[in-house]
């Protein structure tokens, strides 16, 4: 009776984790479509897309597929949805922001896997979709025509390309969720060992924490475990 409890307790989860991710990803193509369809909500796109960046970094190939292709089509809905949309509401259009994210997902989980969560990659890796996605017809692409309204990136853009500003809108969401992953593995060390947030040490970590932020777009690989031999 107790196994049966308990693989029930674990399936509920999984199907609450699973529920929530869903509503978390609807949520990110929201915010996205807010920050394409309105220049007063450009700053929503360096963050909107850490749903999507968490499909990749914990979910196996195959599922982080199914998570793309639903942000792709919540993303679509929500654009068209606009009283005057950045996306034509045709079935080619939903067809790529179904397909093309879902690639881009399966592949940067796939990548993980191999190399580690690299933003810096992940970040090259979006580039290839903002060319997948240009017959949308989207001006400066799906990100960088999110900061059109910035001199400072509007000056980059027409410098190195507004693939480059792609490049650093998905490179500083996927580092933001690597300083977060990074912040809640501390805080259960901590809890683990018993330091109470009201600690000197607690306080002394979280400013190495903040000091993170310096390095927001350098990616850590993680490398493959050493094995040491013991010589006899």
């Amino acid at each position: 009776m107790s196994a049966k409890w308990k693989d029930g307790a674990g399936c509920r989860w999984q199907c609450l984790k699973a529920v929530v991710l869903i509503i978390s990803l609807a949520l990110s193509a929201l915010l996205m479509a807010i920050a394409v369809g309105s220049t007063a909500c450009s700053w929503l796109a360096w963050f909107s897309l850490l749903p999507l960046f968490l499909s990749i970094r914990v979910l196996r190939p195959v599922s982080a597929t199914l998570a793309g292709a639903i942000w792709g089509v919540c993303f679509y809905f929500f654009s068209v949805a606009f009283a005057a949309p950045a996306i034509s509401p045709t079935f080619q259009s939903l067809a790529l922001l179904t397909i093309v994210p879902a690639l881009y997902v399966c592949f940067g989980a796939l990548l993980t896997r191999w190399v580690g969560f690299n933003p810096l990659l992940l970040g090259i890796g979006w580039v290839l979709v903002e060319v997948a996605i240009k017959p949308l017809g989207l001006q400066q692409g799906l990100l960088a025509g999110t900061q059109s309204q910035s001199p400072i990136l509007h000056w980059i853009s027409r410098l190195l390309g507004y693939a480059f500003v792609a490049f650093l809108v998905a490179c500083v969401n996927a580092s933001l969720l690597s300083i977060l992953s990074s912040a809640r593995l501390r805080i259960s060390r901590l809890n683990s060992l018993g330091v109470s947030p009201r600690s000197d040490t607690y306080h002394i970590l979280q400013t190495l924490l903040y000091f993170q932020l310096i390095t927001i777009f350098r990616g850590y690989p993680r490398p493959p475990p050493l094995s040491s031999n013991v010589s006899a």
